[in-house]
């Protein structure tokens, strides 16, 4: 018996449908039953297949854009390294030119100092020099003097002439002792002065 047939007597007898209206009923059922798509196992299998499929491809999708990301990321993070180590290598280099700057103008400043120290030492040193020279001739000119004036009066006071011999031997040797105690303190202050300019430098 026909899967129609069954349904029309299903119709008839439980129904309590008349028989041309159950055998429209079964036939519209029939028509519906025939155009229905209904899901069996091989079907499921075949949209699980699209699935799994689909799946597969969107993660390996996803994968590849997550691979471009990260190459992106790395070349953006190269780029960002790399400047910031072109900054650093300026900076260092801008740091150092400028302390050799500084260093060059100190070294010239104080080459420029030392220079003018010993221009100054060399000015006191002469000054002194013909300070010296200019005692040494009021020195010898008064000496000549007074042994002119003793040898004129040699014959009027010979008595005198021993005290004042004497007195002049008193002074030659206080004044050879004055200057040959300056000229020692003079060298022993010029050789601490150089001596202290040689540690500066």
């Amino acid at each position: 018996m026909s899967l129609n047939a069954t349904a029309v007597e299903i119709l008839i007898d439980k129904g309590r449908f008349e028989p041309e209206v159950a055998l429209g009923i079964a036939e519209a059922i029939e028509v519906s039953m025939t155009k229905s798509e209904f899901v069996t196992v091989p079907i499921l299998d075949a949209r699980l297949h699209e699935l799994r499929a689909d799946t597969r491809m969107s993660f390996l999708a996803l994968e590849h854009k997550m691979d471009a990301r990260f190459q992106d990321l790395k070349s953006e993070m190269d780029r960002r390294f790399a400047e910031t180590d072109a900054k650093m290598d300026r900076r260092f280099a801008e740091t150092d030119a400028k302390m050799d700057l500084r260093f060059g103008e100190l070294d010239t400043k104080m080459d420029r100092r030392f220079a003018e120290t010993d221009a100054k030492m060399d000015r006191r040193f002469s000054e002194t020099d013909a300070k010296m020279d200019l005692r040494f001739g009021e020195l010898n000119a008064k000496m000549d003097r007074r042994f002119g004036e003793t040898d004129a009066g040699v014959d009027r006071k010979y008595g005198e002439l021993e005290l004042k011999m004497e007195k002049i031997k008193s002074d030659l040797v206080r004044w050879v002792f004055l200057v040959m105690l300056g000229n020692v303190a003079l060298s022993a202050g010029a050789t601490a002065a150089l001596n202290a300019l040689n540690h500066l430098r």
